[in-house]
């Protein structure tokens, strides 16, 4: 069972659980979005829940989560290889979109004439 099944199922807070496991009520949340907990806390997630959300629990979740982001490449990755060499070496070789500004530091402040002020 998922922790936060549980947690709804059993009418527990997360505020409370937190207090009970020894953790910061973010670390729940984090485990919600698939960080897996340290071996002392599963243990005590364990114990709590009377061995309802185990650690493979945990794992089985994060492995879902890779498979669902190893089957979704982004959608600027090319996903086939370059036809020809010279395709190749135009991938592999083009400069970095970056633009670099040349000449060290900034001008020093400037003042700017305002023109003729009666003062």
């Amino acid at each position: 069972m998922q922790l936060r099944d549980w947690l709804t199922t059993s009418h527990t807070s997360i505020k409370g659980f937190a207090r009970r496991i020894k953790v910061e009520r973010a670390m729940v949340y984090r485990y919600f979005s698939g960080t897996i907990p340290r071996a002392k806390t599963i243990h005590r997630i364990e114990v709590f829940t009377g061995g309802a959300v185990t650690a493979q629990d945990f794992y089985i979740c994060a492995v879902q989560r890779m498979n669902e982001t190893i089957a979704t490449p982004p959608a600027d990755v090319r996903m086939s290889a370059p036809a020809t060499p010279a395709e190749h070496d135009r991938a592999v070789l083009r400069p970095p979109a970056v633009h670099i500004q040349l000449g060290g530091f900034p001008r020093p402040f400037q003042q700017i004439p305002l023109g003729d002020r009666a003062e």
